[in-house]
C-alpha cells in the first residue's frame, strides 16, 4: 500500500496542526488489511508510518453506528466535502428480525369470501368519506361562472360514491374508445348498466370534482403527491392491517403516469410473496 504525502517546496509551509490531503493506492489485490482504507482522506498530520495511517483520518467526519448509511453518504457527497470516508467493519447492513405473523389479519375474509368483502376490507368507509367530503367541498370552492355544472349539481353520497367506482372497475374490464361509448344506445355495444346507474353529465361532474384533500389547507412544502396524501397514508394503513407478507417476498417495480400539469410519475413498489399458500 502506498502512502503519499503532500508536501511543499518551503519547509516553513508545513505549520504544525497543519491539514494536508493523504491518498492511499486500493488498487493493489494483494492487501489482506481488515479495513478499506480512506481514499483522499484528511490527515491531521503526515507521517511516514504505514500503521498510523489509520490514526490519522480526522474523527469528525466517521460513519456513526447509529446513523443510517445513506443519510451519512448524503452529507459526505454533498458540495463543499473535502473527502468520503469508507471502512469495512462500518458498513455491515442492519439486520432486522422478522416478528409478524403471516398471513390475513381480519376474521371476515378468507377464501371463500366474495370480491365486494375482500374490496371493502381495502376501500373503506372511512376513505370513502374523506373523498365525499372533500369532492363536495372542492366543488364549493369554485365560482358560479368557473362551475359547468353548477345548475345540476348535487352533492355526493357515499353510496353513489360506491356506484361511480364500480362504473371505473368496469370500463376497466370492458374498454371502449371514448367514455360517451359507455352510455351509447347503439345496439352494436349498448351497455344499459351504465345508464341505469348515473347520467353522462353526472359521471363526468364527479369526476371533476373528484378531491382527497382541502386545496386551500395546508400542506407540506417538497410534497408533490399532497394531493393524493391522505389516501395514500389510508391505504397504507389498511394494507398493513388487514395483511401481514411472509418473510421471502420478491419486490418488483412500475411507474404510474399521472396526467397533470406536472406530468411526473410516481414509482410504485409491489410485493410479491415467494412461496407459501399465497405464493404469486
Amino acid at each position: 500500500m502506498v502512502n503519499q504525502c503532500s508536501s511543499s517546496k518551503d519547509p516553513g509551509d508545513l505549520a504544525e496542526g497543519a491539514v494536508t490531503l493523504a491518498w492511499y493506492d486500493l488498487s493493489s489485490n494483494n492487501s489482506t488489511d481488515e479495513e478499506y482504507l480512506a481514499r483522499g482522506g484528511q490527515l491531521e498530520s503526515c507521517s511516514d508510518s504505514a500503521s498510523d495511517d489509520l490514526d490519522c483520518v480526522s474523527q469528525d467526519t466517521m460513519f456513526s453506528s447509529d446513523e443510517p448509511l445513506s443519510e451519512f453518504a448524503g452529507k459526505q457527497n454533498d458540495p463543499g466535502t473535502q473527502k468520503f470516508v469508507w471502512q469495512k467493519l462500518e458498513n455491515i447492513p442492519r439486520q432486522f428480525g422478522f416478528s409478524r405473523h403471516p398471513g390475513v389479519n381480519v376474521p371476515d375474509m378468507d377464501k371463500e369470501s366474495s370480491p365486494l368483502t375482500i374490496f371493502s376490507n381495502f376501500i373503506t368507509d372511512e376513505l370513502l368519506e374523506l373523498l365525499v367530503q372533500e369532492s363536495n367541498r372542492y366543488y364549493y370552492q369554485q365560482s358560479a361562472t368557473y362551475s359547468a355544472y353548477k345548475k345540476a349539481w348535487f352533492d355526493i353520497s357515499v353510496s353513489e360514491l360506491k356506484a361511480y367506482l364500480s362504473l371505473w372497475l368496469l370500463m376497466c374490464i370492458v374498454p371502449r374508445p371514448e367514455l360517451k361509448w359507455y352510455w351509447s344506445t347503439d345496439p352494436g355495444h349498448v351497455m344499459p348498466v351504465f345508464s341505469k346507474t348515473m347520467t353522462i353529465d353526472r359521471f363526468e361532474a364527479i369526476t371533476w370534482c373528484l378531491h382527497a384533500t382541502n386545496n386551500s389547507g395546508k400542506h407540506a412544502s417538497g410534497d408533490q403527491l399532497w394531493k393524493l396524501r391522505p389516501v395514500i397514508d389510508l391505504l397504507s394503513h389498511q394494507f398493513l392491517a388487514v395483511y401481514s407478507p411472509p418473510r421471502r417476498i420478491t419486490v418488483d417495480e412500475s411507474l404510474w403516469r399521472f396526467h397533470s400539469q406536472a406530468h411526473f410519475r410516481v414509482k410504485v413498489y409491489k410485493l410479491v410473496v415467494a412461496h407459501g399458500p399465497a405464493e404469486g
